[in-house]
């Protein structure tokens, strides 16, 4: 009952905070923070080598999709903070670094119940107890 707690308490954050970004000016993520908008691209070759979970003997992953970098820093938060093993959701198709476009994108896929494919795989996901999960939620400002 305490991990279920603990889980629910650590969703509700992930939540809160990716939903904390920047709600003026959604085009104004730093370019460190951006997802790339090319596969070719270094950032998104760093971003593939996160087809397996870091593997570190825990109990508890933490799996997140980051599109601005929020939901990214909060997972890794959670991550060093429970020694959780971790894995970075990654499109096969990159989105759009506009914030409009994905938004309408999202909508569209939210509409059709798509399931875009994504780069990697957690091979032993019944080794572990707890798994977070971090996402971002787009919602029209």
């Amino acid at each position: 009952m305490k991990k279920l707690y603990s889980l629910i308490m650590v969703f509700a954050l992930l939540v809160t905070f990716a939903a904390c970004g920047n709600k003026t000016n959604n085009n104004s993520f730093s370019s460190a923070s951006q997802q790339p908008s090319t596969p070719n691209s270094a950032a998104a070759e760093e971003s593939s080598d996160t087809s397996a979970p870091a593997e570190t003997g825990s109990e508890s992953l933490v799996v997140y999709f980051s599109w601005s970098g929020n939901t990214e820093n909060v997972a890794k938060s959670i991550q060093s903070q429970t020694n959780s093993d971790i894995f970075e959701i990654v499109p096969v198709i990159p989105y759009s670094d506009d914030y409009d476009i994905v938004l309408d994108l999202a909508q569209e896929e939210q509409k059709n119940n798509a399931r875009p494919e994504i780069s990697g795989s957690i091979e032993t996901l019944e080794q572990y107890d707890v798994i977070y999960v971090g996402f971002p939620k787009m919602e029209q400002g």
